[in-house]
C-alpha cells in the first residue's frame, strides 16, 4: 500500500519491518551473547587451571624420569656386583670342588651304596 504513495512511505516501512525483526531477533540474541561472555570467560580460567596442571604434571614426569633413570643406574650396578660376587665365588669353590674330586679319586666314592 506504501507503496503506491511513495517511494519514501516505501522505504520507510521497510526500515520499520528491518527494525522490528532487529529488535525480537536482539531478544534472542542479546541473552546468548552475554551466556557466551561468561562461557568464554569461565574457559580462559579453566585454561590457566589446565596450565598450571601441566607445568606441575611435566615437573612431576621429569622427576619420575630422573628417578627411573637412577633406579636402571643401580640395577646395572647391582647386576655386576653380583655378577663379580658369583665369580668369586666360584673361584672360591672350585678348588675346593677339585679338592674333594681328587679326594674321592684316591678314597673311592663317597656315596652310600645301598
Amino acid at each position: 500500500m506504501a507503496k503506491n504513495a511513495s517511494k519514501a512511505a516505501e522505504g520507510l516501512c521497510a526500515w520499520t519491518k528491518a527494525m522490528c525483526s532487529y529488535q525480537a531477533a536482539s531478544k534472542i540474541v542479546k541473552p546468548k551473547l552475554e551466556a557466551l561472555k561468561l562461557a568464554e570467560a569461565k574457559l580462559a580460567e579453566a585454561q590457566k587451571e589446565l596450565d598450571k596442571a601441566e607445568a606441575k604434571l611435566q615437573g612431576v614426569m621429569d622427576v619420575l624420569n630422573k628417578l627411573q633413570k637412577q633406579f636402571e643406574d643401580q640395577m646395572a650396578v647391582k647386576a655386576e656386583i653380583e655378577a663379580g660376587a658369583l665369580a668369586a665365588s666360584f673361584c672360591g669353590v672350585f678348588p675346593l670342588l677339585l679338592g674333594l674330586v681328587s679326594h674321592t679319586r684316591r678314597r673311592g666314592s663317597f656315596l652310600c651304596r645301598c
